[in-house]
């Protein structure tokens, strides 16, 4: 999660826990710094699936102030 979303970001899987997302990552790859053994594949936009199914959402992804705040999926190797 971008540190940008994460004082803004509900979420429901976690929502009935009272947890809250304190910190982020703007790239995956930042993440190696906490463990070495990793080794960052690609990042993922989560809405790059939704392009698939609704193609008018493509413009959403253009726009560099809204893809900075979305959510992707880090891909890691072990």
């Amino acid at each position: 999660m971008p540190p940008i979303s994460v004082k803004n970001t509900k979420e429901a899987s976690v929502e009935d826990t009272d947890s809250k997302f304190i910190w982020g990552v703007d790239k995956g790859n930042e993440l190696i710094k906490f463990n070495n053994n990793l080794k960052w594949i690609k990042d993922v936009n989560l809405f790059d699936g939704v392009n698939v199914y609704k193609p008018h959402y493509r413009i959403v992804t253009w726009l560099p102030m809204l893809r900075k705040r979305m959510d992707y999926i880090t891909v890691l190797e072990k």
